[in-house]
């Protein structure tokens, strides 16, 4: 087991899960776009060498699908990541006390004024954006350098499109940590799960039938 990529793994999720969940009680989505979108561009610079900077249980589903890790890195990363979420938001509600219900219910990525249905579509339509980039500017190694900013701005652009509409999580770890802790995890859950793993392995396999002919190893192979 690949400790080293492990703990890369958890800070860059615990690390988002924070940042983003403190950014969001500014009220302002842009707040939570761009906090989001930067932490994870310097998260992905940081750890792309140890551990490919997953970061998402998606991501982690599409690379594994795509013959990019083995199971057995699939589940400790997922486990990882999940920890890592949660682990965020507890220290949330330790810092902050009472006023940590109102932090982490307003930081959770919530379902708007619409359906589950239209919610789950965006969150998938945003993953499959999100999925592509990846793919196109880390995965791929005939891209160019600047990955992270790449993947960092897209999650910024999708956050403001789409999380009027679903909260914009497009990572599974993202809506779990924060709705665990402050007891909003429900039915309605299954949107964040449905739609981004749908979204991430349809946008990887198109781009990897499409694009990526030799199966390319990446460092997320721990």
């Amino acid at each position: 087991m690949n400790f080293k990529a492990l703990y890369a793994e958890f800070i860059g999720v615990f690390s988002l899960i924070f940042v983003a969940v403190l950014a969001a009680s500014n009220t302002e989505i842009v707040a939570d776009a761009f906090a989001s979108g930067l932490l994870i561009a310097a998260m992905i610079g940081a750890f792309i060498s140890h551990s490919g900077a997953h970061f998402n249980p998606a991501v982690s589903l599409a690379l594994l699908l795509t013959k990019r890790i083995d199971f057995k890195t699939f589940s400790s990363y997922v486990v990882v990541q999940f920890l890592a979420a949660i682990a965020a938001a507890f220290l949330i509600k330790y810092l902050f006390g009472t006023e940590s219900d109102w932090l982490l219910a307003v930081g959770t990525p919530r379902i708007g004024q619409t359906d589950l249905t239209v919610a789950m579509i965006a969150e998938g339509v945003g993953t499959f954006i999100l999925l592509t980039v990846i793919f196109a500017t880390a995965v791929d190694k005939r891209a160019p350098k600047g990955a992270p900013l790449y993947i960092g701005f897209t999650i910024v652009f999708l956050i403001l499109a789409i999380g009027p509409i679903s909260g914009g999580a497009f990572n599974p770890a993202r809506h779990v940590g924060p709705a665990l802790v402050s007891g909003k995890l429900d039915a309605t859950s299954i949107v964040y799960f449905i739609g981004p793993c749908v979204g991430a392995v349809l946008a990887a396999l198109i781009y990897d039938n499409l694009y990526l002919k030799d199966k390319q190893e990446t460092p997320a192979e721990a």
